[in-house]
């Protein structure tokens, strides 16, 4: 092998002022604006920071070379050489904003909303950052927010909405903090009007590779979009918190501590994010009232299984929070149901005015009528004991709300004229004389005995009976609840509830003197109250009649004609 022989060669080179100008710049293009900084005053000796800034900012710059000397000459700040190093500071730094000791550079504008961000928006748990946002829920900043870099960290500047290519966008835009080396003789804009900067930002610079990029559902991408304002579907939040909590695993199945803690974690977080979507479902940031009965009525049992799964997370002074939404829920479900109900009460049978009359059958004062639609009053009042078209009389009526809303099985031809009336249903039983809802009941079942003894010339209501029984005839007797009479009484009770059973039982057997059998009259009462239901089944017979405990006192004999309806006092 034979050997290279070394040969050392001598170079030389000469630099030109004007390329290390340019030089210098390119680092601040690139971003390292400092790289540059240093290599002018590294290498030039005498060289200042302020004439290495006026180099880079292009208001200044070198002449001649190495060889001959290189020279400092000062350019105008308006030369070309200034407008374009301006331009291309702007470009980099000029969207960038601080506030108080955090720089934020905007880089996306979410252009609208569709069904993937909702559930982001239900179930975000991190922190979020927003400008001009007056509520997160209603504001649907937190669906802008899914399409985030980093949603915990991100800054959301809501600024106006406008139109982009023809079609209107949302433009909720999203800033990251700028965590890069800054030029400090680069003036930042510093505790600003921040939502006018970005909306300055926006206009300027547009979207697309040479602006903000756009995020989000797009009309020219043929997506649907939802308004800006349309909050997050409260009732399917809750249907999917609802659908959480099936995921969560009873107490009694933890197997540590740590594990029990984090599943109360879990459970208490859902249960105050249903009751805040329950808040959100009823106050809307337009004041607008549910008006989907189907989704009110699902959202209803959405809340109603959260709080039966959870209720062992409910603090006690949480319960009136979820009693008030409970009742939220039944008044705007009546309310829905009561258009329907007008509306069909318009077509068919029209209305009446019912008197309500306090115990003392003085008018009550703070609502002396009740406008009652016809149809189902008359169908609760006969049920099947009357033939309405017989008798040319048009009783068409389609059930509205259904059955179920007192109680399982209860009357809904009865829950549809309480709601056609506007009688909250949540007052049918109460027992207080004097309240509402026992003045509505006891002025009703009067309303019905004006109306069999209209339509029927009898003097009473059958709830119950025995098909081969044509009459009954007894002794009047009052009893008290639970108390049993002589077999062959006629007991006369203030309602059709269970209290009376043993009445009802005991006058309806045969008495051994004479033969006959008994009944029970109830003042109150309707098909399908409890001492109806029971009578149909043991073939006992239950009438119905207003104030019965005053006309007819302990003592008396009387003789029910079952028959005819007709009711006589006889002595024998």
């Amino acid at each position: 092998m034979s050997e290279v022989a070394e040969k050392t060669i001598h170079v030389g080179f000469t630099v030109a002022g004007d390329w290390l100008a340019d030089f210098a710049r390119t680092r601040l293009e690139e971003g390292r604006w400092d790289a540059g900084l240093n290599l002018l005053i590294d290498s030039l000796a005498g060289m200042t920071h302020e004439q290495a800034i006026a180099i880079l900012k292009g208001e200044a710059t070198l002449t001649g070379d190495s060889r001959t000397g290189i020279d400092y000459k000062q350019l105008s700040p308006t030369s070309e050489t200034a407008k374009r190093m301006q331009e291309i500071m702007d470009r980099m730094y000029g969207t960038l904003f601080r506030i108080t000791d955090k720089v934020w550079r905007p880089y996306a504008v979410v252009s609208g909303w569709n069904r993937d961000d909702w559930h982001f928006a239900c179930n975000h748990k991190g922190p979020y950052h927003t400008l001009n946002v007056d509520d997160m829920k209603n504001g649907g900043a937190l669906r802008s927010l899914y399409y985030a870099n980093d949603p915990s960290r991100d800054l959301l500047v809501r600024i106006p909405e406008r139109l982009y290519k023809g079609n209107r966008i949302i433009a909720d835009v999203l800033c990251e903090e700028f965590t890069g080396s800054l030029p400090f003789w680069y003036k930042v804009p510093t505790n600003i009007d921040a939502v006018s900067f970005v909306d300055k930002v926006v206009e300027r610079n547009g979207f697309g590779w040479s602006g903000l990029e756009l995020r989000g559902a797009y009309l020219e991408r043929g997506e649907e979009i939802e308004d800006r304002d349309t909050p997050p579907d409260a009732a399917e939040c809750i249907d999917e918190a609802a659908e959480n909590t099936e995921l969560l695993p009873p107490a009694a199945s933890q197997s540590s501590e740590v594990e029990q803690k984090m599943v109360e974690g879990e459970g208490r977080r859902i249960l105050l994010q249903a009751l805040d979507l329950a808040e959100q479902f009823f106050h809307t940031s337009d004041g607008s009232e549910p008006s989907d009965y189907a989704e009110l009525r699902k959202c209803d049992k959405n809340f109603e299984k959260i709080i039966d799964r959870l209720s062992r997370h409910i603090k006690s002074e949480e319960w009136e929070r979820v009693d008030r939404y409970r009742e939220l829920f039944a008044q705007h479900a009546e309310r829905l149901l009561r258009v329907d109900i007008s509306k069909q009460a318009d077509e068919h049978g029209g209305w009446f005015e019912m008197p309500l009359k306090t115990r003392d059958g003085e008018s009550y004062g703070p609502r002396p009528f009740l406008r009652v639609p016809l149809n189902p009053f008359l169908i609760w009042t006969f049920r099947n004991n009357f033939n309405f078209e017989e008798n040319g009389i048009d009783l068409k009526w389609d059930y509205v709300a259904g059955s179920g809303w007192k109680m399982m099985n209860d009357d809904p031809a009865h829950t549809d004229w309480m709601i056609g009336a506007g009688v909250p249903l949540s007052v049918t039983y109460d027992h207080d004389d004097d309240s509402f809802g026992s003045i509505v009941r006891s002025s009703a079942y009067h309303h019905k005995d004006v109306f069999v003894k209209k339509y029927t010339n009898r003097q009473f209501t059958v709830l119950a009976g025995d098909a081969k029984r044509t009459y009954v005839s007894g002794t009047i007797v009052h009893p008290g609840p639970g108390e049993r009479v002589a077999p062959g009484s006629i007991a006369v009770v203030p309602n059709a509830g269970p209290d009376y059973q043993f009445a009802m039982e005991t006058a309806n057997m045969q008495d051994i003197e004479n033969g006959g059998h008994g009944c029970i009259i109830c003042e109150t009462g309707g098909k399908l109250a409890h001492l109806a239901i029971v009578g149909r089944e043991y073939k006992c017979v239950v009438l119905m009649i207003p104030d019965a405990l005053k006309f007819y006192k302990p003592g008396q004999r009387v003789w029910i004609d079952l028959t005819n309806g007709t009711i006589e006092h006889r002595v024998w």
